[in-house]
């Protein structure tokens, strides 16, 4: 599949999480201008925490399922190293 066919493939899934995002960070927003508690606003906090791991990962899933099983297939295999960097990025 070509890198931008991988895009569009997983474009219908991440599109809804990332508008759910957007409202929780809107959320947080109207939060604070109500003087909402810290507890609840980390709660929020939380919540958008664990809705961009979740598109995190959909998004890692969809590049190593696409791009970098069809390059190693290839035998361009840096895309191993380029992984690992991901990776890195996305446990720090």
């Amino acid at each position: 599949m070509e890198h931008t066919s991988a895009v569009k493939h997983v474009k219908h899934l991440a599109s809804p999480r990332i508008h759910r995002i957007v409202g929780q960070v809107q959320g947080i927003e109207r939060m604070i201008e109500n003087e909402k508690s810290c507890p609840e606003i980390l709660t929020q906090i939380s919540a958008i925490r664990a809705s961009l791991l979740s598109l995190s990962t959909l998004l890692l899933e969809n590049h190593i399922n696409h791009c970098v099983k069809e390059d190693i297939a290839n035998g361009q295999f840096e895309k191993i190293a380029e992984l690992n960097m991901l990776l890195t990025r996305l446990l720090k």
